[in-house]
């Protein structure tokens, strides 16, 4: 059976799934995104460094302009700030984001 991931996106986003409270600086109550950490490789001249990087994704019911947004991450009160411009997926419907630490 294949995956019907518009059907299905309420459980991939659901705070006890994959999903991550979060809190957006302006934006009323909390929104639910997938909080994911993994690490990028940076060029350093002669080498490289393995840094941690904060990804984001947000349905765009959630939140319809995340660009430059703030906001914290409810479970560990982290805070970070949207950078970069975010990207829509193919069909529309989600951000994905990178974020920096405030």
């Amino acid at each position: 059976m294949p995956i019907d991931f518009a059907a299905d996106m309420h459980v991939f986003f659901a705070a006890d799934e994959f999903g991550e409270a979060v809190k957006v600086d302006g934006v009323d109550g909390e929104i639910v995104g997938i909080w994911d950490r993994p690490t990028d490789a940076v060029d350093l001249g002669q080498g490289q460094a393995i840094v941690p990087t904060n990804l984001l994704s947000i349905p765009v019911a959630s939140l319809l302009e995340p660009a430059g947004a703030a906001l914290t991450i409810v479970r560990t009160g982290e805070r970070f700030v949207i950078v970069g411009v975010p990207r829509l997926s193919r069909d529309g419907s989600i951000w994905s984001c990178e974020l920096d630490p405030a």
